[in-house]
């Protein structure tokens, strides 16, 4: 079955109570084969395999593409097609540097903007996983958690930069939970998700999310340390 067909794309769009272009439809589709790692890092594609795979035209197919290239999950070959960016000790570093600044403000300033809305919003979110070391399942949440707590910190940037993380991080912590101390750390999660005292209170809950990201970090840059790069 193709991925990304037109059919579904239109029923996204109708979920989200807009009609997205095909662009667009395009750009969600690819971008969710590669953070889910259905393209594996360092593969080489090319536009003519993506319209087969996705069934949607090369026009669409190419602006995608350039899209992603931005976002640094895909990089342009000269006259060769594309190769989906490698995971390397020096992505996850990059990465790491970033999000340790971004992660635990913007947690704050959810912290401190929290409503009784979003209090039963992260409540859903939490209850939503229930199976231990379901990747997919443990990545929504995440996702889903972090996009709310970027939206209750009421700042653009704030929002833009973690959607912007959002993407290069589900296809870091994919590959992470398929080992062994991965599993572990998943396990961790549960816990940690379950008792969401710490939010109640910006400087504690700043403090978790600081160590909560160096913990995670250092346990990829473990994984993968030994490694040029990570592939499927």
């Amino acid at each position: 079955m193709a991925v990304g067909s037109r059919a579904r794309g239109s029923k996204q769009a109708s979920d989200q109570g807009e009609r997205l272009s095909l662009a667009d439809e395009c750009y969600l589709a690819l971008r969710k084969l590669i953070v889910h790692c259905d393209l594996a890092p360092g593969v080489r594609i090319t536009e003519k395999e993506l319209v087969a795979r996705t069934e949607f035209g090369r026009t669409p197919v190419r602006e995608a593409l350039a899209r992603l290239d931005l976002e640094g999950l895909v990089e342009t070959l000269p006259r060769s097609g594309y190769r989906v960016t490698e995971v390397t000790p020096k992505t996850v570093r990059d990465l790491y540097d970033v999000f340790k600044l971004v992660g635990p403000l913007m947690v704050r300033r959810a912290a401190e903007n929290f409503t009784e809305e979003h209090w039963q919003r992260l409540k859903k979110i939490v209850q939503s996983r229930n199976v231990h070391n379901d990747v997919d399942a443990i990545m929504d949440q995440s996702n889903a958690a972090f996009g709310l707590f970027a939206e209750a910190s009421d700042n653009r940037d704030l929002i833009f930069l973690n959607k912007r993380l959002m993407s290069e991080q589900h296809r870091i912590f994919t590959l992470y939970l398929l080992t062994e101390r991965g599993k572990e750390w998943s396990d961790a999660q549960l816990e940690f998700w379950n008792d969401l005292s710490w939010l109640r209170d910006p400087d504690t809950a700043e403090a978790r999310i600081s160590l909560g990201i160096t913990t995670s970090y250092s346990g990829i840059l473990s994984e993968i340390s030994d490694q040029k790069a990570v592939t499927l």
